[in-house]
């Protein structure tokens, strides 16, 4: 890719789309193909990942876990201290391989847990 300073504005923008037309061609294409085999993984992965959620219902063993985790963590946010609106939240986030153990478990109040996901 050459770069060359062309001034600014919508020229240099048109100028830049010109130059480099089959790099941003192969860029969209190859965002659209891993889009695709995401959806493909999902699918034919899907059952090997435990889900916390249950259509609503809670799984038993993950309510335990979460009780245990929650006592563990004496009732609290391990972020900020707040006794209120608490979750559990996965350290390493089960879509990057993160296991249900306690080990990857942290309590936090909705706010830190929201926070923790926007960042992201």
């Amino acid at each position: 890719m050459r770069l060359q300073y062309i001034g600014g504005g919508k020229k240099a923008l048109e100028a830049f789309r010109v130059q480099n037309r089959p790099a941003l061609i192969f860029a969209g294409l190859l965002v659209h193909v891993l889009s695709v085999l995401r959806v493909y993984y999902d699918q034919l992965f899907k059952h090997l990942v435990p889900t916390v959620r249950n259509r609503g219902r809670p799984d038993p063993e993950l309510e335990q876990l979460r009780k245990q985790v929650q006592r563990r963590d004496g009732w609290q946010c391990q972020f900020w201290g707040s006794r209120q609106n608490l979750r559990v939240h996965h350290k390493q986030l089960r879509s990057q391989q993160g296991s249900d153990d306690d080990l990857n478990l942290i309590t936090l109040c909705a706010d830190c847990h929201e926070g923790q996901h926007r960042s992201r």
